[in-house]
């Protein structure tokens, strides 16, 4: 299992979507399923943190 770590360059919803896409794209094709997920984001809401687990959880419906 890996770790990673995600910090949110861009300030705005529809910047922060495009790299949670990002981030899910990239884990696809991978073998190794996250273990851990950190959030390197101190401004990050609690409606942005259910959507990025919802978006991990199912990324089929993303």
């Amino acid at each position: 299992m890996s770790t990673r770590n995600l910090v949110f360059s861009r300030s705005h919803v529809a910047g922060r979507r495009a790299e949670m896409t990002d981030l899910i794209t990239a884990q696809r094709p991978s073998a190794v399923p996250f273990s851990a997920l950190d959030i390197a984001d101190s401004s990050y809401t609690e409606s942005g943190t259910m959507e990025l687990l919802h978006r991990i959880s199912y990324p089929q419906a993303s």
